[in-house]
């Protein structure tokens, strides 16, 4: 399983690279729509097709993902329910620490 640190990391590099996707977007939409090609713009249209594909393959990834993981948690009895607070306990220094379920 992947350190927290890591997916932090992952995730924090993400939301820069996507907030910062507005700059590029005036150089690439130029490239990728140009004028020779309308009224149908192919080479915009595949590409745009493309990435909606790979957002779609990419959620769907992780949404299988978060779902065994909570299906490990669940088997090694580290969920923590609704009711319950996570409390220092002596399996936390063993490595074993209850864990909130993933939502996806």
């Amino acid at each position: 399983m992947w350190s927290w640190y890591v997916l932090q990391s992952l995730s924090s590099f993400l939301s820069f690279s996507l907030s910062h996707a507005n700059i590029h977007t005036s150089v690439l939409g130029t490239n990728l729509f140009p004028a020779k090609e309308k009224p149908y713009y192919h080479k915009g249209a595949w590409v745009s097709c493309g990435m909606c594909l790979l957002i779609t393959v990419t959620s769907l990834a992780l949404t299988l993902y978060l779902m065994r993981e909570n299906r490990r948690l669940e088997k090694a009895g580290l969920l923590v329910h609704d009711s319950e607070e996570i409390m220092d306990a002596p399996e936390e220094a063993a490595g074993r620490a209850k864990q909130y379920k993933y939502v996806y």
